[in-house]
């Protein structure tokens, strides 16, 4: 868990920093004027088993739903690592999208 805690933080980090800038943001680590203070947070994750690597068939199903617009195949769906990895990162994008979306927004009635 300690893993997959680690793992969403850095991809929460990378994403929202590459989407924020593609925007021309500009990321600081302390705040002075003009900055905006963001806390992503992700809030009652339920994951069902962590892939581990031991012999044998085992398969964990899952799904990541953001329930504004989690995706849906209408079917039950083998997921692993990469599958699970692929949904976090299309979450978190999507999150990165909004608020980058909002602030420019913001920026547009403001000027």
């Amino acid at each position: 868990m300690a893993s997959i805690q680690a793992d969403l933080a850095t991809m929460f980090h990378d994403i929202f920093r590459e989407e924020l800038t593609a925007g021309g943001y500009q990321l600081v680590t302390e705040t002075g004027p003009d900055t905006l203070v963001v806390i992503p947070a992700i809030i009652d994750l339920y994951i069902t088993t962590p892939e581990t690597m031991t012999a044998g068939r085992s398969r964990t199903l899952a799904r990541v739903v953001d329930t504004r617009s989690g995706r849906s195949f209408g079917t039950m769906q083998i997921t692993n690592r990469v599958t699970n990895n692929a949904d976090a990162r299309r979450g978190i994008r999507i999150w990165a999208q909004a608020l980058r979306n909002g602030l420019d927004s913001l920026y547009k009635a403001a000027n």
